[in-house]
């Protein structure tokens, strides 16, 4: 149960992924700014920032998921219902 728990209440990705992925689109950013100016940089950063959405939003499914195979997950739930 504990471990269940555990699962639950863990973020869908650690923080140092999300880091990361935002660190790497810089130079994806910068070179748009060096041939493009800044309207190149705010169509890069928008399009490169919503493939990161989907990728977190797909990490939150896939997170969701996974707990609703296992069968305790509704007990935690009802254990939820109950504190409020």
């Amino acid at each position: 149960m504990d471990d269940l728990r555990l699962t639950m209440n863990d973020p869908s990705r650690p923080w140092h992924k999300r880091a990361i992925d935002a660190v790497k689109v810089i130079p994806s950013i910068a070179g748009a700014y060096f041939t493009g100016g800044t309207s190149a940089v705010l169509i890069k950063a928008l399009t490169t920032y919503a493939a990161q959405f989907f990728v977190e939003v797909g990490a939150h499914g896939d997170k969701q998921d996974a707990l609703k195979r296992s069968g305790l997950y509704y007990l935690l739930r009802l254990e939820k219902f109950h504190e409020r």
